[in-house]
């Protein structure tokens, strides 16, 4: 993905951010919501790449540290 004078998103987080910036007016044309839902497609799976082991790992780190053995 190409981002022209802004830095790529790099978490899911960020993307999800970036999505949201970039979201058409509820009454913008199907033609420019394709083109949003697109853009949105390649982007999440160019992140979800780069953040996959981050995310899985943090995910099953906090659930191993929240969970504790009953005595």
């Amino acid at each position: 993905m190409k981002v022209v004078g802004e830095q790529r998103p790099q978490t899911l987080r960020d993307a999800h951010a970036a999505a949201a910036a970039r979201r058409p007016q509820a009454e913008a044309g199907m033609s420019e919501w394709l083109r949003f839902h697109q853009a949105n497609a390649r982007m999440y799976r160019e992140v979800s790449d780069v953040d996959r082991d981050t995310t899985t790992n943090s995910g099953t780190g906090w659930v191993t540290r929240s969970v504790r053995p009953r005595r």
